[in-house]
């Protein structure tokens, strides 16, 4: 019984022991450490700077006909009111309205 208890002690030493490892591993060469389910992911090191080729957040904008809303440079200007519509459809709906 006591050897079981000894190999038990020994097979959770070494578990520890490789987790550990691994983990400073990681740290060593800047990688985020995979999460377990349940669990948030723990990360090494500091946090990758942005992509150079990402363009920042672009503000948004309403649809005047239909209240989506849609990216400030994807909008089309609304016939008469000085707003924006998301689509042609939209457009001619207030056209058709107005």
């Amino acid at each position: 019984m006591l050897r079981l208890v000894a190999l038990i002690a020994l097979v959770v030493a070494v578990w520890l022991l490789l987790e550990w490892t691994y983990g400073k591993l990681l740290a060593a060469l800047g990688i985020e450490r995979p999460g377990r389910s349940g669990r948030r992911a723990r990360t090494f090191g500091p946090r990758p700077a942005p992509r150079t080729g990402e363009r920042p957040a672009e503000s948004l904008v309403r649809c005047a006909a239909c209240g989506t809303y849609v990216p400030v440079s994807r909008a089309l200007p609304a016939p008469g009111r000085g707003g924006a519509v998301c689509s042609e459809a939209c457009r001619a709906s207030l056209r058709q309205g107005a």
